[in-house]
């Protein structure tokens, strides 16, 4: 079928193209193409003679605004590269707070009970006290109504030499007695006086961390709420090149050990494949990736929101296996059951710190799940997600079951 023609363009929409070119092109470039346009033939030939002129004209009106665009990249970046330097700062800050406050936590909790022991040991020594007391002056008022020659009189009154003799036995065991009775007594008042004493520096004690308590949730507390505040009013644009970065430098980190542990494996110092994690750690991995999304809130240890210890202790406790709350305990637990990196399976706990070589400087925990993965609860404005373990804060791994 042949095709049809175009219908001719009418001269008054090609003077609209020409008026068009004309406030953006000067008088000079719309004189030209007006006199162009007049000249034209009608038809097809016109329309795309004024079509041409209309993409001429088009950087024209776009270069400025081309021109501008690397400056003010360059510019979101340098903005992006500063808050993200500050963020990850905050985030770190607050781990480390988040973490403290839980073994604070912790230590109160001890710090009640010994004080409750304490409490029930110094009860218990005031009964003995008493009832030694009690029964050391009942013998010392039986001796004073006996007079002082009670002793002497027993002996010189006897009429049979050999009774003299075998009363002496007898007085001895009571003086004896009455000594040893004199030493409870002041052995009890001893214990009393220890426990007391202990009591009252638990009590102290316990004061005092409260108040360190009370003065380290402010803080955290502050600056939760100024890394919120901070990702609530960042700019879209920078905010989505501090993720580009984080995506960028996540796959970096994952193809880094990926390289690392096909090297160890082809060099024969790293196993082929991952063993074979308990029963128990299968169960805690399943908990904890059922758990990706929900929200990071520090001091959190679930249902519904974490930090990195809170969702470690939530999943192995599901699992049926009671861990320590805070990350740094949690190690410290299973010190002695150490995981070589290229030996790890999945469920073993991931430990990061300020200083690698420092237990007491770890600040982060997560679930590995194999693959050189790890689940965790990663700071404030992030939820429970799957990272590389590969990172220069690694710190070591334990294993929690055999």
């Amino acid at each position: 079928m042949p095709t049809r023609p175009s219908p001719p363009t009418p001269r008054r929409h090609l003077r609209r193209t020409a008026a068009v070119v004309s406030s953006s092109g000067g008088p000079g470039r719309a004189a030209a193409g007006e006199r162009r346009l007049r000249q034209a033939p009608r038809g097809p030939r016109a329309l795309v003679l004024a079509l041409s002129v209309v993409l001429l004209a088009a950087p024209v009106l776009t270069a400025p605004a081309a021109l501008a665009r690397p400056a003010d990249l360059a510019s979101s970046r340098a903005e992006a590269t500063r808050l993200r330097t500050r963020l990850d700062d905050q985030n770190r800050r607050l781990e480390v707070l988040a973490e403290d406050l839980e073994a604070a936590y912790a230590h109160g909790v001890e710090l009640l009970a010994d004080a409750s022991r304490l409490d029930r040991r110094r009860r218990v020594a005031e009964r003995e006290l008493a009832a030694t007391q009690a029964e050391l002056d009942e013998r010392a008022r039986s001796s004073y109504i006996a007079g002082p020659g009670w002793f002497v009189a027993g002996l010189v009154g006897a009429d049979d030499p050999a009774d003299v003799l075998a009363r002496l036995p007898l007085q001895r065991a009571v003086l004896e007695a009455d000594l040893a009775l004199v030493d409870q007594v002041a052995q009890a008042k001893a214990r009393l006086d220890d426990t007391r004493s202990r009591l009252s520096a638990r009590l102290v004690e316990q004061a005092r961390s409260a108040e360190q308590l009370d003065a380290k949730r402010a803080q955290a507390e502050q600056l939760a709420t100024d890394i919120k505040r901070e990702l609530r009013t960042m700019d879209r644009r920078v905010a989505s090149l501090i993720e580009q970065d984080r995506r960028r430098e996540e796959a970096s980190q994952r193809a880094a050990f990926t390289d690392y542990l096909a090297a160890a494996r082809a060099a024969g110092t790293a196993p082929i494949r991952d063993g074979r994690a308990s029963a128990a750690a299968r169960k805690a991995v399943a908990v904890a990736l059922a758990q990706l999304g929900s929200p990071y809130v520090w001091g959190a240890s679930g249902p519904g929101s974490f930090d990195c210890s809170g969702l470690t202790s939530f999943a192995y406790a599901a699992a049926g296996i009671t861990i320590p709350r805070v990350s740094r305990a949690q190690f410290a637990a299973y010190a002695s059951r150490p995981v070589d990196l290229l030996h790890l399976v999945p469920g073993d706990l991931v430990f990061f710190a300020d200083t690698p070589t420092a237990p007491s400087t770890i600040h982060h925990v997560g679930m590995y799940i194999g693959n050189g993965l790890m689940v965790e609860a990663p700071h404030t404005g992030a939820v429970v997600r799957t990272s590389s373990i590969w990172r220069s804060t690694y710190a070591g791994a334990v294993r929690p079951t055999p």
